[in-house]
């Protein structure tokens, strides 16, 4: 793969072959793109499970506490405020995997691969997982809000 210049006065010059050593970086570097490409979409889905395990489980256990005092629908707030990080990162994830997936593109004309994976799959995980996190804060801070949290007691007339 030679390329050629022009200089001054109509001469041609060819750029020397890259050498060995040159392809072995590229190849390198191709091969991180890839798994920094499989390591996020393994983060991002790793995140989500840790997500809805801890809301699953605060949910459950502040629907199922019945000491009528309400102090309980506050451990709510965990999920929330993680629901609402989680989107603004997830957000700000999905505006970084399109420069990623034009190096990785570059990387293969390069190296002259007929094949690349595409990236767009991880930028359109995150921006659905975002939606899904707000709209999950959403709810929540309505259970939260919601008065009448535990069935009323019945007290008993004399």
């Amino acid at each position: 793969m030679r390329s050629e210049r022009l200089v001054g006065w109509g001469l041609i010059i060819l750029d020397p072959p890259p050498s060995r050593h040159y392809w072995d970086i590229r190849w390198r570097q191709y091969d991180r793109l890839i798994t920094l490409y499989r390591e996020y979409l393994d983060l991002v889905l790793r995140l989500n499970m840790f997500f809805y395990a801890i809301t699953g489980a605060l949910v459950s256990y502040t629907l199922k506490d019945s000491s009528g005092d309400d102090v309980a629908r506050w451990a709510l707030w965990l999920p929330i405020l993680m629901a609402v990080a989680l989107a603004v990162v997830f957000v700000y994830g999905a505006c970084l995997p399109p420069m990623l997936r034009l190096h990785v593109f570059r990387l293969r004309d390069e190296l002259a691969l007929g094949v690349a994976p595409d990236l767009g799959m991880l930028t359109w995980l995150l921006i659905l997982f975002a939606a899904l996190f707000f709209i999950v804060a959403v709810g929540l801070a309505f259970l939260f809000s919601y008065q009448p949290f535990h069935a009323p007691h019945a007290t008993p007339h004399p």
